[in-house]
């Protein structure tokens, strides 16, 4: 069976960031949401957005997306930056309006040219990935750069990735390691996650297993899963600390429950071999199972092993029959052989069993199979 061992190095975070406040937050009495909403209505900028914010998250008054545009728009016409970003985030997100990119980044620029840096960073998001505009690298570092010179974490972990990745900008670890550790300094566990990650690997830095796992300890206490699953890694190889498959499961198994599909699938190669558990095929099963269901090819090939084996389920032709749907979705060669050499033993019927059998699992997403 295999394990899903690689130390992994975060992808970019493609989050966008959240609002901007027209104004700290603090308690106000109905006289004075009366005296906003009549200064807002006689023109008053700061009073027209705080009132957007206050009908966007429901602060002080009932929740009403429609609302909070319209308060907005008319902020945002007189060029407040704060409007034009929150404007935008509804387009975005799709909040009262039908999802837009081509819109929010519309007001997003106008935003950003006036220094809103979530702005700046949400239009790297928008290059970045593609949306409402073509892919562009380059374009996405410059915006991901406004933000981070003014210490947005968010944009500062991104930038080190493109830094890291060769993204619009030279390949350069000692610069992803420079954005990182920005980032990481601020408590953002992405970026702890990535800079874990380069020590993991030695990428522009000596090789540190201790140090990795010292990053991954921080973002794994923020409840980082993908920093969880790599401590899982580190005590199941013994590297900077005893192996020790017991912590390799408890991390696991603290990742897996987040939905992370590696650390399910690693927690499954456990039970399957009986390190830092009792064997036990079945829970192989269920959480291989979970990982299948996201699509995750690993864990499609290991189940198919598991299957064939005759592992954790009871009826060898079910077993083929899953293995068939396997093997059409990886198209493993090796898969392929086990189903080949097993189905010389079967008669068409029983083919065809197993192939409606796989179908009704499939569409099941393998639960009660």
């Amino acid at each position: 069976m295999r394990i899903f061992s690689i130390l992994i190095i975060l992808v970019t975070l493609f989050s966008l960031a959240g609002h901007v406040p027209a104004s700290p937050l603090i308690e106000i009495s109905k006289e004075d949401l009366q005296k906003l909403h009549t200064q807002a209505a006689q023109g008053n900028v700061r009073a027209q957005t705080a009132l957007g914010e206050f009908y966007d998250i429901g602060d002080y008054v009932p929740q009403n997306y429609a609302t909070a545009r319209g308060w907005y728009e008319k902020a945002a016409a007189q060029g407040d930056k704060e409007a034009q970003y929150n404007l935008g985030l509804l387009y975005a997100e799709g909040r009262g309006v039908p999802q837009d990119y081509t819109t929010a980044r519309q007001w997003w620029e106008k935003s950003a040219v006036q220094g809103t840096a979530q702005a700046q960073y949400n239009l790297g998001i928008l290059y970045d990935k593609g949306r409402s505009v073509p892919q562009d690298y380059p374009v996405a570092r410059e915006w991901y750069q406004k933000a981070a010179v003014q210490g947005l974490a968010e944009a500062q972990s991104n930038l080190g990735l493109m830094y890291q990745n060769g993204s619009g900008v030279p390949q350069d670890y000692t610069q992803a390691r420079l954005w990182f550790e920005k980032s990481a300094a601020q408590g953002f566990a992405t970026a702890q996650v990535n800079l874990g990650g380069l020590y993991a690997t030695g990428l522009g830095v000596p090789q540190d297993y201790t140090v990795a796992r010292a990053w991954y300890e921080k973002a794994a206490d923020h409840g980082d899963a993908n920093a969880q699953f790599n401590l899982g890694v580190l005590y199941a190889k013994g590297r900077g600390v005893p192996q020790d498959y017991t912590q390799a499961r408890l991390w696991y198994e603290r990742s897996a429950a987040q939905g992370n599909a590696n650390a399910q699938i690693n927690l499954s190669a456990l039970y399957a071999t009986g390190q830092g558990v009792p064997q036990d095929y079945a829970k192989a099963r269920q959480w291989l199972e979970q990982a299948v269901a996201q699509g995750n090819a690993v864990a499609q090939n290991n189940l198919g092993y598991l299957y064939v084996d005759g592992k954790g389920v009871p009826n060898m032709w079910f077993n083929l029959s899953v293995e068939q749907y396997l093997r059409q979705s990886r198209k493993n060669m090796e898969t392929a052989q086990r189903r080949d050499a097993i189905a010389k033993q079967l008669t068409p019927a029983q083919i065809a069993e197993a192939q409606r059998l796989a179908q009704q699992c499939q569409a099941q997403q393998f639960k009660g199979c």
